[in-house]
């Protein structure tokens, strides 16, 4: 299965503005994804080793293999587009 992982901080505006669009959109795709929210503010650790050092940052990816990212200045179909042409590949 696709795995995203969403990462943002409690006081990033756009982030909060963004997951919810971003939620409907990838539901919207019909595409099987696992989607991980992560507080990069609380989880240091796992920001820094996915050099997630800005916000909001999306990794895609498949079979722990990073296949695409969006980082701070993305849009929802640049995403839901990914996915799409992703898992067309994958079937």
């Amino acid at each position: 299965m696709i795995e995203l992982k969403y990462f943002s901080t409690p006081n990033c505006s756009v982030c909060h503005h963004l997951k919810p669009a971003l939620k409907e959109a990838v539901k919207e795709t019909n595409v099987p994804v696992h989607w991980i929210d992560i507080d990069a503010s609380q989880d240091k650790e796992l920001a820094a080793m996915n050099t997630a050092f800005t916000v909001p940052v999306v990794i895609v990816s498949y079979e722990d293999q990073e296949l695409a990212r969006f980082v701070r200045v993305f849009g929802v179909h640049e995403v839901t587009d990914k996915l799409i042409e992703l898992y067309q590949k994958m079937s």
